[in-house]
């Protein structure tokens, strides 16, 4: 599979066995945990956001069991818990399930991805009031899976963020797969599948290397205003061609394994990279799937002008309280969630009092204002694309050969 195979699909077809839908965010947490593995990558972290019960937490347990024993941690913790776990180790993939993440919490969330490439250092007293040093072990992947997203900005800008599908078309798939299922006689064996153990090994066989993009100066984007998104694009292709290691070009020097990616790669990194700038995720907006849905909505209407009930009718499926949340953020667990008045330019508000022609009646009401111009400027730049060199074109590998030097 690793040298002849596609061992990408074979992980999704798998993953795809247990869960229905969501490839983008299979596809997400795969290229995460293959970060681990490239020397000089800054790590992929994933943001799962979208509705309670649509499928998250089934997302994350089906995928950590196609990686090895030794490098899962979930369930739930304390906000130094990973400071003192003595089975953590190096480039494990730790899960955050739908629980509120404190500033403490996020605070070390940052500092951890910041510090990818080493071990992330933490000094307090023990219980003897001498100090004590505590170490969460480097290239350790982050996935998160939130309702409401993190409510910092600075996390958000860390992560790779997808949503769920919450869509009625995924409901129905559901649904069915759930009574295919009730209806089956019990697997007596009821062993872990074969093709998990297979996708365990595929993760066990591969080998840290640093991974060379030669056709890097040809990548355009079509906005670079956030500058960690293009490095996660890099990161992406990088993650693409160690999966694929024994298929591509190598070359041994004294810093170690150089592996080549090829225009395959980028061509599968940026199908993932506009997929989240697209209809499944808000890696450029930082947008969940509720907020994308009413700024859609709003769209085409061609008003410029919205009141909270006039915006509830938009979205038939949403309460009067929902549509307020999604205009202006909230709070849960002394955590702020931020709102489309934060996030997103083309929307801004005024307290408006309304008074009746003959003058007798005032109501005060909050307005929302729509800019569509702004909306376009805003949202046109999770584009890229690989500009033609023909000095070049023959030096990128384009066919993924496996040529060794």
């Amino acid at each position: 599979m690793l040298r002849e195979g596609d061992p990408i699909q074979y992980i999704l077809d798998s993953f795809a066995a247990d869960h229905e839908g969501d490839e983008v965010v299979a596809r997400c947490l795969i290229m995460s945990f293959a970060s681990r593995s490239v020397i000089n990558s800054n790590g992929l972290h994933v943001l799962v956001t979208g509705e309670s019960g649509k499928g998250k937490s089934h997302a994350f347990d089906t995928m950590i069991q196609h990686i090895p024993k030794e490098f899962r941690l979930d369930g739930r913790l304390s906000d130094k818990a990973l400071f003192y776990a003595e089975d953590l180790r190096a480039g494990s993939a730790i899960c955050l399930d739908d629980i509120s993440l404190s500033e403490q919490m996020q605070e070390t969330l940052k500092g951890v991805t910041t510090s990818f490439k080493k071990p992330f250092i933490y000094r307090t007293v023990n219980k003897d009031r001498k100090g004590q040093t505590c170490v969460i072990p480097e290239r350790c992947v982050w996935w998160v899976a939130k309702m409401d997203g993190t409510g910092d900005d600075q996390v958000w800008n860390r992560m790779l963020t997808c949503w769920i599908d919450d869509s009625p078309e995924q409901d129905e798939k559901v649904l069915t797969r759930e009574l295919f299922a009730a209806a089956q006689l019990p697997d007596e064996t009821e062993h872990v599948r074969d093709e998990m153990i297979v996708c365990q090994h595929i993760w066990a066989q591969l080998l840290p290397a640093h991974v060379v993009i030669p056709y890097a100066e040809q990548i355009r984007f079509s906005s670079v205003a956030n500058r960690r998104n293009p490095g996660m694009l890099l990161d992406l292709v990088k993650s693409v061609a160690i999966i694929h290691q024994y298929q591509r070009e190598e070359t041994e020097l004294k810093v170690g394994r150089v592996i080549h990616a090829t225009t395959e790669d980028f061509k599968i990194a940026c199908q993932m990279y506009q997929a989240l700038n697209g209809e499944s995720g808000g890696q450029m907006s930082k947008l969940t799937r509720s907020e994308s849905e009413l700024i859609q909505a709003i769209e085409k209407t061609h008003r410029y002008e919205f009141t909270v009930t006039e915006l509830r009718d938009l979205l038939p499926d949403k309460s009067y309280n929902a549509i307020r949340k999604l205009l202006n953020g909230g709070s849960s667990h002394q955590a702020h969630y931020s709102g489309l008045l934060e996030k997103c330019p083309a929307i801004s508000v005024l307290d408006r009092t309304d008074t009746s022609e003959n003058g007798g009646t005032s109501r005060r009401q909050k307005v929302y204002y729509w800019d569509h111009d702004r909306y376009v400027a805003w949202a046109s730049g999770g584009g890229c694309w690989l500009a033609r060199n023909d000095a070049h074109d023959d030096d990128t590998g384009g066919s993924g050969g496996s040529g060794r030097k």
